[in-house]
């Protein structure tokens, strides 16, 4: 938005700048972003005056957040709620439109894996290993 010079960017900045980065207004739950990067950011966007901010403005905390994001969903999925459901709507779909007698006699099992927390650490394993990730 700052890019293309929209009205809006530096209202939103400064909106985006209050909810989750300043140290006196935002909320408590993003103190994953260090206190120096939220203190360098603020005296940016004053800087800005009634101009446009920086394109970039955000862009330092980006590690951050996209580390934090990755805990988050880890322990998401990780979650006895999250297998639990996941595993009870994935055994209620069927694979084909055979009929049990069918997948009997062809010798596959009408019993699907189920998704364990183990499983997924090791295709985080995996993941990580092919592609690098971390």
């Amino acid at each position: 938005m700052s890019a293309q010079r929209n009205v809006q960017t530096t209202e939103l900045a400064r909106s985006i700048y209050q909810k989750y980065i300043s140290l006196r207004t935002a909320s408590c739950c993003f103190n994953f972003i260090p206190h120096k990067l939220r203190q360098e950011i603020g005296v940016r966007l004053k800087q800005t005056g009634s101009g446009f901010p920086d394109p970039r403005l955000f862009s330092a905390i980006l590690p951050y957040l996209d580390s934090f994001l990755r805990q988050q969903h880890e322990q998401f999925v990780c979650s006895e709620e999250f297998l639990e459901a996941f595993n009870r709507v994935n055994m209620g779909v069927e694979d084909s439109g055979d009929f049990p007698s069918e997948r009997r006699r062809s010798g596959v099992s009408s019993k699907k894996p189920q998704l364990t927390a183990e499983t997924l650490m090791k295709s985080r394993h995996d993941r990580e290993h092919v592609l690098g990730e971390r």
